[in-house]
């Protein structure tokens, strides 16, 4: 029996949490559930037997959501207060992923993140966490060969779609915020020369650079102290190790 019902399952996340977990997952892609449409998510959770309601849907992309306002809220806020209200009804708990621009929201995507959180009942699980992938664009572009421009003066803390996978696993019984980070503070450029190190790339690739004030406010530290401890550097390995696995089996 599935035990997972992954919304926004064409996510990289979802995709992952599919891969380590298959047998107990189920993804949906949007065009499967919308989440801004209640009687798409009315369906789907259900005819869902399982216990578990992953919301993996988001616009993440920070232009698109300074661009597109009310799609920003209608998806990243308004779609989960529909989400938390559908879980309640038929006793699934929800767990949402949240966002480290959530903590002191300063654009659009740190709002929705923020307001997100408050619609989740205190019975279900926010997980706060920034993330990485293949798609991250230091780790797409140095992978290819390509010489990239890495902010030397941005901080943050983030762990891979791996490891974030198996601790949205292992903390299931948990309830209210939880915050997943990898433990150090460390600047993109810091992160990049790492990745270089794990995966054996050529850091003349990488191009030291310095983050100005632009039109689209960011935060110069997004550290989020984590709730558990993760060294960003075994999580790295775990995610190298994966990356192999899975570009074998397919």
């Amino acid at each position: 029996m599935k035990k997972f019902l992954i919304i926004g399952g064409d996510s990289k996340l979802a995709k992952c949490f599919g891969r380590i977990f298959e047998e107990q997952s189920l993804r949906l892609s949007k065009r499967e559930c919308d989440i801004t449409s209640e009687k798409s998510l009315r369906k789907a959770i259900s005819k869902f037997s399982g216990k578990y309601v992953l919301n993996c849907a988001a616009i993440t992309n920070i232009e698109v959501c300074e661009q597109q306002p009310l799609e920003c809220f209608k998806v990243n806020t308004f779609g989960v207060y529909l989400l938390n209200e559908i879980c309640q009804e038929n006793n699934k708990k929800l767990i949402h992923l949240s966002s480290n621009y959530a903590v002191s929201p300063m654009n659009n995507y740190g709002w929705s993140k923020y307001l997100s959180e408050k619609v989740v009942s205190k019975n279900f699980l926010v997980i706060r966490t920034s993330f990485y992938s293949n798609d991250f664009y230091i780790i797409k572009n140095l992978s290819e060969g390509k010489k990239t421009n890495v902010y030397e003066n941005l901080t943050f803390n983030p762990i891979s779609t791996v490891t974030l996978a198996k601790e949205i696993k292992a903390n299931l019984s948990r309830k209210g915020v939880l915050n997943l980070f990898s433990s150090k503070k460390t600047s993109y450029l810091e992160f990049a020369r790492l990745y270089c190190d794990i995966f054996g790339i050529n850091k003349n690739l990488i191009r030291p650079a310095r983050y100005k004030n632009e039109k689209i406010k960011r935060p110069r530290n997004s550290f989020i102290k984590s709730s558990k401890t993760i060294n960003i550097r075994t999580d790295m390995i775990e995610f190298k190790k994966f990356c192999g696995s899975y570009n074998k089996r397919t």
